[in-house]
């Protein structure tokens, strides 16, 4: 059988650039170059694969299509099962979870491209990735409303307890993959997790649980939960994701306190404790009696 997964070469990548395609009745556009960053390709790189970003025909971020590097019956069968669970329909923090599978042997190819191409469709949630901002609130480039952060945990919270009632691992939670935005509308969520790759849904199937030996990550060190780091350093190829309490206790402790003075590389398990306490002790004299 041939693989149900195709990955999708820098080649072809360049190729889709700036092209039309239409999926489920609605018109899209492979984000192009950037003429003052001709060197830049327009999607985005990680070790699951490769994020081009889609845009309507505004020009705007509508979705993300996600290609995988390593074809597996089991990354299909994972990615399909996230799909059928319609996670972007379950909360407003949760619209970037998957909602469909993409393979052009079935559906409609981009217009004028030869090839054939498979991935996983993911609405582009607004806002700027949670990374970006605290290095400029630590850089003492910009500032948070504090109710703006608020809002932030409460949505975080609410986004985690839908994942966890569901029997839903994250996977990797960390500060690239909540996106904040600052400018959101009354009503509308400020912050949205995205990139749900790492997942794992230990209680209904092994195939659905993706240790690193078999290609998958256990998450981000200083945020996943601290034994896994341990296990994977002593050669544990076993290792993968059960919790998002760990990381999202830190990403909380973030969105709280980030500010001036505390390194934004760093999770907060390693702030200077003299830095982390006038944080908190400020966070306190803002809080009603």
């Amino acid at each position: 059988m041939p693989n149900l997964i195709l990955p999708l070469s820098n080649t072809q990548a360049k190729s889709l650039a700036g092209k039309r395609w239409t999926f489920n009745g609605r018109t899209y556009y492979f984000k192009s170059y950037d003429p003052a960053a001709p060197g830049q390709p327009p999607w985005k790189s990680g070790a699951e694969g490769k994020a081009f970003p889609l845009l309507d025909t505004n020009g705007q971020a509508a979705a993300y299509l996600k290609f995988f590097t390593t074809p597996s019956q089991v990354r299909l069968d994972r990615t399909r099962w996230l799909v059928a669970q319609q996670i972007h329909r379950w909360a407003p923090q949760l619209c970037a979870a998957p909602s469909a599978w993409v393979d052009s042997r079935q559906v409609r190819r981009p217009d004028g491209v030869e090839f054939d191409l498979t991935g996983c469709l993911a609405t582009a949630a607004l806002g700027e990735t949670w990374l970006e901002m605290k290095y400029r609130l630590c850089e003492n480039r910009t500032v948070l409303d504090k109710s703006l952060r608020w809002q932030c945990l409460r949505d975080l919270v609410a986004a985690l307890a839908r994942l966890e009632e569901a029997g839903i691992v994250h996977g990797d939670l960390s500060p690239g993959n909540i996106l904040v935005n600052a400018r959101s509308a009354t009503g509308g969520p400020a912050l949205s997790v995205i990139d749900f790759d790492a997942f794992a849904a230990p209680t209904t199937g092994r195939h659905l649980v993706l240790s690193v030996g078999a290609g998958g990550t256990y998450g981000t060190a200083g945020y996943c939960p601290p034994d896994l780091v341990r296990k994977a350093e002593a050669g544990d190829l076993t290792v993968a994701p059960y919790s998002d309490r760990h990381s999202r206790d830190m990403l909380l402790l973030e969105l709280l306190l980030a500010g001036p003075e505390l390194p934004p590389e760093a999770p907060p398990r390693d702030w200077p404790p003299d830095k982390l306490q006038l944080r908190y002790r400020a966070l306190l004299a803002t809080v009603p009696p």
